[in-house]
């Protein structure tokens, strides 16, 4: 969360590499949109939704950076940015005139205009594929054969394979089909309600090359999507640098061995989503007696009553659980649940 000063307001946002710039409609009322037209937009879940398109007269992100008539989507409500007290998102076209640089030792972000931070060569560069929302879409070496891959900071996990880049790697590489399942894993634009549900693989990859990075027994979800997608959780492994006016990605590892995945990229066989004030299973992987929809009452022991209807709350209290197995409480009624053991795959 990084904060920005739209018309001189400062303001919280989201800073979404795989994403647009736009603002919630609750938001609306304190900041000046100019809307101009309409735009059709697909989002995680490729569900596609029509949205008013507008400008703000200046945007200034640090203490030197400003752009004028930036441009921002209005997004329907949503209670997860509700949630995390901020007016909207912003994504790399907020960025395209500087080098944008992720310290996550630090927690913090660097902005460097008109040139890249001293030092930094343009040939240990990566060539990104931006498009015209100047999206870090990256070549990533999966064995010997490469995928481009959106580095999205939107996203959380480590790797997520998009079905058509799988197709082309099953009969190539050394990937490993572990559990298959089906539902909704994310919450897109359109809310869960709409979203469809679709076909999911856990898989473990063999090896993949990220720059100069070697990483080992990766697990991923395939999924269907419009990309690839490397997420969050390779700030954990080195800092990324995202040069976006010369179109270049830089990787910068902590160290040189070989990051062994197979026990960070685990995932439980279930996924619980906020269903307005609630919980409910909105996917499973695998052999589970549960169905999709059931509501969730209680994880490990943890009851669900006062925790928010926030999906990065309800992962917070699965990731916090040390052990593979653990057991969740689900019915349509408080007074006969049901057990349910789950597990990390």
């Amino acid at each position: 969360i990084i904060t920005a000063h739209v018309e001189g307001k400062p303001t919280k946002f989201i800073f979404d590499t795989g994403g647009r710039n736009f603002i919630v409609r609750d938001s609306l009322s304190t900041h000046n949109v100019r809307i101009i037209s309409q735009e059709t937009v697909a989002d995680v879940n490729s569900l596609a939704s029509n949205l008013p398109k507008g400008i703000v007269s200046s945007l200034r992100i640090g203490k030197h950076y400003s752009m004028k008539n930036a441009p921002m989507l209005v997004m329907p409500n949503n209670n997860f940015y509700r949630l995390l007290n901020v007016a909207g998102a912003l994504g790399g076209e907020a960025f395209s005139h500087v080098t944008v640089t992720f310290h996550p030792k630090e927690k913090y972000i660097t902005l460097s205009y008109p040139y890249r931070p001293k030092g930094v060569s343009r040939k240990d560069g990566i060539q990104m594929v931006m498009g015209n929302n100047f999206h870090s879409v990256v070549p990533v070496n999966i064995g010997s054969s490469t995928i481009n891959a959106l580095f999205d900071t939107g996203m959380t996990g480590f790797m997520h394979i998009v079905n058509s880049d799988y197709a082309k790697l099953k009969d190539r590489e050394k990937i490993d089909i572990q559990a298959q399942g089906s539902g909704v894993f994310h919450i897109g634009i359109g809310g869960i309600k709409d979203a469809k549900q679709e076909e999911i693989a856990k898989l473990d990859i063999a090896t993949m090359k990220i720059g100069n990075k070697q990483f080992a027994n990766i697990g991923t979800l395939r999924q269907s999507r419009s990309h690839s997608i490397i997420g969050l959780e390779l700030l954990d492994y080195g800092k990324v640098m995202l040069d976006y006016p010369r179109g270049l990605f830089y990787f910068f590892p902590f160290d040189d061995d070989v990051a062994d995945m197979s026990t960070k990229t685990k995932i439980w066989n279930v996924k619980i989503l906020p269903i307005e004030y609630h919980f409910e299973v909105s996917a499973t992987i695998g052999d589970l007696d549960v169905e999709i929809g059931e509501r969730v009452w209680n994880i490990n022991g943890r009851g669900l009553e006062d925790v928010k209807p926030s999906e990065i709350d309800i992962n917070n209290i699965l990731n916090s659980i040390e052990s593979d197995t653990a057991y969740i409480l689900v019915g349509k009624e408080e007074k006969s649940l049901k057990k349910i053991m789950i597990k990390k795959i």
